[in-house]
């Protein structure tokens, strides 16, 4: 696993994979760049992102109430005529790391038993790390007494989807796993205050890929326009210029994250980088040993938003680069910061 090895550039081995000719990449171009020149010109794009201080970064629209909210028509939390609370760019990664989520690491996974009663995080701002559950959590918005968090660190590497197949948010595996195995990690007073979610799902913002129908979920990446929302926002999103691959700004290192695993996650790591010779065709040791050596160092992050085809999912690189293209979907090493909404003070 070479750290050269950008995730911009994972593109290129999925074309070669897919056989796909590059006069398709080409006319694609083109058609994009005739398209208007700001992505929320359409319908089926992003919202305007990194409107920070307005309220645009509602594609993640929490249940009301302390415990989940039944599936269907979910009661929004987003709709008040008060922007939410922000920070300012560059914030992000500052705030009051005082807790360690349990543990050391910030990442001490068991069944849960052994966590007793949930803490609520209680009273917070925008930017500040919290533990909850187990991990450290980055704090991205307040709303109506609820929070959106991420997890601080990447807490695994996992394929976007098992298998190199076209696929959306709605269907791929990275989403079951979250919302099932990873989900039922939690115990009973932690699910408690989790809240369910409808996510809406855009198309990728310059290609146009579509990105599937609404979900509701419990756990959940975030979309390129949140990201650029919530990390930091420098207007390029906005402004393709119709042959940029990446975005690359000042804002570059709010979007960078530290990969935190356990022994047993890397050696579970290591198992699913050799079941895919594909794209890995080493032996497990020197996968183990390659994830051990990248483990506490900066690594790429998957987010929910399709790339520039539809086998590709977006993500931020190692320099912190958002990747629009994105890279394949199978690859085993994409990083996992998960998502999700609390009830601060139940």
């Amino acid at each position: 696993m070479e750290k050269n090895h950008r995730s911009s550039g994972h593109c290129f081995a999925t074309i070669v994979r897919t056989i796909v000719p590059t006069l398709l990449l080409a006319v694609a171009l083109l058609i994009c760049a005739s398209c208007d020149s700001t992505t929320g010109s359409s319908n089926n794009a992003d919202p305007p992102a990194g409107n920070v201080n307005e309220n645009t970064q509602g594609n993640v629209t929490p249940g009301d109430g302390n415990t989940p909210a039944s599936t269907g028509e979910t009661p929004s939390a987003g709709n008040s005529n008060t922007a939410p609370p922000t920070n300012e760019p560059g914030d992000t990664t500052q705030g009051n790391d005082t807790q360690d989520g349990g543990n050391s690491g910030g990442n001490a996974w068991g069944d849960g038993s052994d966590r007793g009663g949930a803490v609520p995080i209680g009273q917070t701002a925008v930017g500040n790390i919290e533990g909850f559950a187990g991990y450290n959590w980055l704090v991205l918005d307040i709303r109506d007494g609820n929070a959106l968090l991420i997890t601080r660190d990447i807490i695994d590497v996992r394929a976007y989807n098992t298998e190199f197949v076209e696929t959306t948010w709605a269907d791929c595996s990275l989403r079951a796993w979250l919302n099932d195995e990873f989900y039922d990690r939690f115990n009973d007073s932690e699910k408690a205050l989790i809240l369910e979610t409808t996510i809406e799902n855009p198309d990728n913002p310059w290609y146009r890929v579509n990105g599937g129908g609404p979900t509701t979920d419990m756990v959940f990446l975030l979309s390129v326009s949140e990201v650029v929302a919530y990390f930091g926002n420098s207007g390029a999103l906005n402004h393709w210029n119709g042959h940029d691959w990446v975005i690359s700004d000042q804002f570059n290192s709010n979007r960078q994250a530290v990969l935190r695993m356990t022994e047993e996650q890397l050696h579970d790591a290591a198992e699913r980088m050799v079941a895919n010779p594909v794209y890995y065709n080493n032996p497990y040791e020197v996968a183990l040993e390659s994830l051990v050596l990248s483990n506490n160092t900066i690594w790429w992050w998957w987010f929910r938003s399709p790339g520039f085809i539809p086998t590709c999912a977006t993500n931020v690189d190692y320099d912190g680069y958002i990747s629009i293209t994105g890279g394949s979907v199978d690859y085993t090493t994409g990083g996992v910061r998960p998502a999700l909404w609390v009830v601060l003070d139940p």
